[in-house]
This record gives structure tokens, C-alpha cells and sequence, in this order.
């Protein structure tokens, strides 16, 4: 049996049901019996599930716990499996890990070889060009979300981005100049999608997924397992968590949310970001990694925005959005399909928690 210590303190962690109040920040979770996956692993077999498996059929013990780890989009993945006593999920995983390079080689932006990437260089396009399913519903999603939150939500940032991580690995802010140079390069005025068919209408312009990306990864990582006939599955990339129906019987998906514990019976997804999470300080100012899209500097700042929603793609995206300082959603939309099903907001400062909308079958667990 091996431990996986769990130290980003900046992210939603997953609690196995078992632990106790000893643990505090530094989150244990036990690994029962699974494997380390591998993007090199290409062999499929068949899965080994019961015949006719009906979850209701079982108790909680009869389940096992697997966890399984892959490297990509910078990150560490982890995969959950509660499935039956003598089941086994690997090769659902696998073809999950798969799902998760296949996104990596459409959004990336470290990888220049990545589709969207691509994309950019090929612009200006006096033509819409047509795009795979992935990229086109990624931009589809981002679109929306940038509508919906007023523009602090917004893909075309990436010059500015590339500008902003210089200045924060080097500790200073960027000039005045380089600042009025990025800001023309950015806006969701040149960017046009509509279904498989997108276009840039400008040179120079760059796409930066970073805030949607691996929510999307989650999302389709977690669509693989369940289709393969493990619906008691969580994904966990960096932090973006997504996750399938609880085991029946059981106290459910214990997910630490920075100052609470809160139990999920149904399926759903949680994304957390952060000023606090990484920072630099200039002439005694925090500055986030997080960019402001209005001043094209990281965020100063220093709360946790926590978004529970039906899929992490939307969580992922809210929660960097309302990083930005704006005003949240009108209480009618929470809970809609494009809309978060709540938000929550902590300011480690002042340890001050601030809710919108409700999670319906959240209960604290209290430490």
C-alpha cells in the first residue's frame, strides 16, 4: 500500500471517507490497490466487472478503492475508481488518461505543435477555417463564459498572458510600452466560431486555454469512465475535480474546499483558483499569477473563488473568471446548465466565506 501526499494547499483536494482530524492541511490519500498510469500503456482488454452489475446490489464495503497518475498539460492527473470487489478499471483508465494527451495536443500553448497554436499562426484568416470538436467547443464554451461574465473571462489574452509570465518569473512589471503593445493584440472581437468553423481576424492574436483547458480534460476523462461502466469515478487535474454518482450507502465524495470539508452525494464538478495560490511582490504589492484582462497585470487581490457546477469545463472557466473583481450572477441563473451552481468565495485574510447559489446535498463536515 503506498500514501500520495497531497500538499497544493492552493487547490480542491479529494478526502477518502476514512480520515480523521489529524490530517489538517497536508491531505493524505490512501491508494488501495492501484497503478501508476502511463501515456506510453496503449493495450486494452476488456474490463472485469460483474455480470449484469447493478451498483444497488452492493454495500459500500464491497467496493475497492484504485487511484491511477498521469503527467500532462503540466499537471499531475489523478483518476478514482470505486468499483466492485474484483473489478478492474485499468483499461478504462487508460483510454481516460488517452482522452486527457488527445486534449493536451488541441489546447496547448506550451506546445507549439498543438492545434490551437496552430491556429493562431495561421491567422489572419480571411475564411473561417474548420477546427476539431474539441477546439471548436472549447472556444464555443469560452465565447459564452465570456459573455456571461462581463468579459473577465477571456481566451484571446494570450500575448498578454506570455507578457505577464515573463514579468512574474522575473519578479517586476512590465513596461508601459509592452503593456499598450499586448492590449492590441488581445480581444473576443477577433476571435469568430460558429459550430466546427473559427477564425481569427487578426495577426498576432494568441489563444490561451489555461483557464478551461484541463476543466475539459476532466470533463472528458470522467465521460470515458462512466461509458466504460464505472460511474463511481472522480478526476482530479490540479485540482479541477470532477466526479460521478457516490457509492451507494456511502458518505460520498469528501472534498476539502480551503477552510471546510463538504460531502457530495451527486454527480458534479469543482474547480478552485486563487491570487494566494502563487504571487510576487512589487514595491509591496501582491501580485497573482491570475491576469486581470482590464490592466493586463496579475491580480492584487488575495481571495479563493471555489465553483461547483455540472461540468468542470464551466467550473474551471468561473472560477478563473470571478477571480477578477465584478460582480457575481443574478441568483435566477445559478443552478442554470451554462451557469455555476454555486460560488464561494474566501478570503484567507480575514478567513471571511461568502456563498452564491447552494450546493443541495452539501453538508460541512466539521474538523
Amino acid at each position: 500500500m503506498m500514501a500520495y501526499l497531497d500538499s497544493h494547499v492552493q487547490t480542491s483536494n479529494l478526502l477518502p471517507s476514512s480520515l480523521g482530524k489529524g490530517v489538517c492541511g497536508l491531505i493524505v490519500a490512501l491508494i488501495l490497490g492501484g497503478c501508476q498510469g502511463s501515456s506510453q500503456q496503449r493495450g486494452y482488454f476488456h474490463e472485469n466487472l460483474p455480470q449484469n452489475y447493478q451498483p444497488e446490489d452492493f454495500q459500500p464495503e464491497d467496493f475497492q478503492h484504485q487511484e491511477y497518475h498521469h503527467r500532462a498539460m503540466g499537471i499531475e492527473f489523478r483518476i478514482v475508481v470505486k468499483s466492485p470487489q474484483g473489478s478492474d478499471p485499468t483499461s478504462a483508465v487508460l483510454r481516460a488518461f488517452e482522452r486527457i494527451d488527445q486534449i493536451e495536443d488541441v489546447a496547448s500553448d506550451w506546445k507549439r505543435s498543438s492545434e490551437v497554436r496552430q491556429f493562431c499562426r495561421s491567422a489572419p484568416h480571411s475564411e473561417p477555417v474548420s477546427v476539431s470538436d474539441d477546439l471548436a467547443e472549447i472556444l464555443q464554451i469560452s465565447r459564452q463564459v465570456h459573455d456571461q461574465t462581463q468579459g473577465r473571462f477571456d481566451v484571446t489574452l494570450g500575448a498578454a498572458t506570455r507578457l505577464w509570465r515573463r514579468c512574474f518569473r522575473a519578479e517586476r512589471l512590465p513596461s508601459e510600452s509592452d503593456l499598450e503593445r499586448v492590449k492590441k493584440l488581445c480581444g473576443m472581437q477577433f476571435l469568430e466560431i460558429k459550430g466546427r468553423q473559427a477564425r481569427l481576424l487578426k495577426a498576432g492574436i494568441e489563444i490561451d486555454l489555461g483557464g478551461i483547458a484541463k476543466g475539459y480534460a476532466v470533463d472528458k476523462a470522467l465521460q470515458v469512465l462512466i461509458e466504460s461502466g464505472f460511474p463511481h469515478s472522480l478526476v482530479d487535474g490540479g485540482g479541477d475535480l470532477a466526479f460521478g454518482q457516490a457509492v451507494p450507502g456511502s458518505s460520498g465524495w469528501l472534498i476539502d474546499l480551503s477552510s471546510e470539508v463538504y460531502r457530495f452525494t451527486s454527480p458534479g464538478a469543482v474547480a478552485t483558483s486563487g491570487a494566494e495560490a502563487r504571487h510576487i511582490e512589487v514595491d509591496g504589492v501582491l501580485f497573482s499569477h491570475i491576469l486581470d484582462p482590464k490592466t493586463g497585470l496579475g491580480l492584487s487581490r488575495t481571495v479563493w473563488v471555489t465553483v461547483y457546477a455540472e461540468k468542470a469545463t464551466i467550473a474551471d472557466a468561473f472560477a478563473t473568471a470571478y477571480s477578477v473583481p465584478g460582480r457575481i450572477p443574478e441568483a435566477s441563473k445559478l443552478g442554470s446548465e451554462s451557469f455555476p451552481r454555486a460560488i464561494r468565495v474566501f478570503d484567507p485574510t480575514t478567513t471571511e466565506v461568502k456563498w452564491w447559489g447552494q450546493i443541495s446535498d452539501q453538508s460541512s463536515i466539521p474538523w
